[in-house]
């Protein structure tokens, strides 16, 4: 019973685990975050210079995957849309990722706004 308790704290300990940003505007600070049971969350608070901008870049992956028997392969791609924030001192900080566009942007959208910086979209290039 004891093991069992400690294996269960542990893993939900792990399966908790999230890491972001976190930006307050009225003391002029950021940090990026590591945080376990959504409560819980490290990080060191940086003076926040402002923000240049928001911007979407886009990189495709590529899996393989073998059959056991006959070995023939099939390859899958998949498109992978990053979120970056830039700073007004040249640092840039990864926001989000998606697979999906639109749902990136339109949360993306309202950071923009938040942050008062322009949205660019680098996968139109």
């Amino acid at each position: 019973p004891v093991m069992s308790s400690v294996l269960v704290f542990s893993s939900f300990f792990i399966l908790t685990a999230a890491d972001g940003t976190e930006i307050d505007l009225v003391k002029g600070r950021f940090r990026e975050y590591i945080s376990f049971y959504f409560i819980i969350r490290g990080g060191k608070w940086k003076k926040f210079p402002g923000a240049e901008k928001i911007y979407i870049n886009s990189a495709k992956s590529t899996t393989r995957a073998y059959t056991t028997h006959n070995n023939y392969s099939s390859v899958f791609e998949n498109t992978e849309y990053n979120a970056y924030l830039k700073l007004n001192n040249g640092e840039k900080i990864h926001l989000i990722n998606s697979r999906k566009k639109e749902k990136l942007t339109t949360i993306l959208q309202k950071a923009a706004s938040f942050l008062n910086c322009p949205l660019q979209d680098n996968t139109l290039v």
